[in-house]
């Protein structure tokens, strides 16, 4: 029997200006509650991407994820997020913080290919085939909405006729498993470190515990002890924006796209690549604002 614990979108950070307390130890706390779990369960970790909340983050959240990791008996397995790559671009992997990661060997990146376990197959190839076993499809990515590769489709995942499992990050909203037929079962179990974004922030973070044996799958959600929402964000913003007419954002998004090659790139997304994530839901308010204002 092979056994899994998934968890997705950590958002490590040290610094977090609307969190009360340590946001580093704070995550780090839930991640080392996960290693005994896998542990004691004799399983092995999957994460969903999101690991860090910026592509670079300071040595010290870099050497404690690495210190929590190194608990881990059998070898984490993940993949990128969209937060975890610099300008979502592949050739500046090595100078993200995940990268460290992997050449430290305390996580083996899965990205586009399969690991083979003795009864079953854990996989980040889409589209997704019938296997001759059980299947665990990891990816960091909307269902069926567009986000350039951080995307799935539904047809991408809704044909495999073996026992398949789609684990999905990216979504900090916890929703209801999604069946899409007798064989294929999608799982967003949320992020990890939660925020104040989405209706479901208050909820408890949670883990996905899965299990495979006599070539069928079932798994069953895992809460993760943490801080309370109320004593978490004990310290509030009333989060209004002033709206800027000065700024051409479509000039501004021409020029970030041309400097890393990619035309998916989004101002947000390259924002999100140097600020914290409350800077960057902040800067995404004063753009609606903006837009809002043009359009009028």
């Amino acid at each position: 029997m092979s056994r899994f614990l998934f968890i997705t979108d950590l958002h490590i950070t040290t610094t977090c200006p609307v969190r009360t307390g340590n946001p580093l130890e704070d995550v780090c706390s839930k991640l080392r509650w996960c290693v005994d779990f896998v542990n004691e369960h004799d399983a092995t970790l999957l994460l969903g991407g999101d690991i860090f909340d910026k592509p670079t983050v300071p040595l010290e959240a870099i050497n404690m994820v690495i210190e929590v990791l190194r608990g881990c008996r059998r070898m984490p397995l993940g993949v990128w997020g969209n937060h975890d790559q610099l300008y979502r671009a592949a050739e500046n992997n090595p100078k993200c913080a995940l990268y460290t990661l992997a050449s430290s060997r305390v996580i083996a990146l899965i990205d586009d290919r399969d690991v083979e376990f003795e009864d079953c197959t854990v996989t980040n190839v889409l589209p997704l085939q019938t296997s001759s076993s059980p299947q665990i499809f990891i990816y960091h990515g909307f269902l069926n909405q567009k986000d350039g590769r951080f995307t799935v489709p539904l047809s991408d995942i809704a044909s495999p006729s073996s026992p398949t499992l789609v684990l999905l990050g990216h979504d900090h909203i916890e929703y209801a498993d999604l069946e899409l037929s007798d064989s294929v079962t999608v799982v967003r179990p949320g992020s990890l470190f939660r925020n104040r974004r989405v209706e479901t922030s208050e909820r408890p973070p949670k883990g996905v515990y899965v299990e495979v044996s006599n070539g069928s799958i079932s798994h069953r959600m895992v809460e993760v002890p943490a801080r309370s929402f109320d004593s978490i964000f004990a310290v509030k913003t009333d989060g209004s924006v002033a709206p800027s007419e000065d700024v051409d954002y479509d000039k501004l998004l021409e020029t970030l796209q041309a400097s890393c090659g990619s035309d998916d790139l989004t101002f947000i997304d390259a924002l999100s690549s140097v600020a914290d994530e409350d800077v960057v839901l902040y800067c995404e308010g004063v753009v609606a604002e903006s837009l809002q204002s043009s359009a009028r």
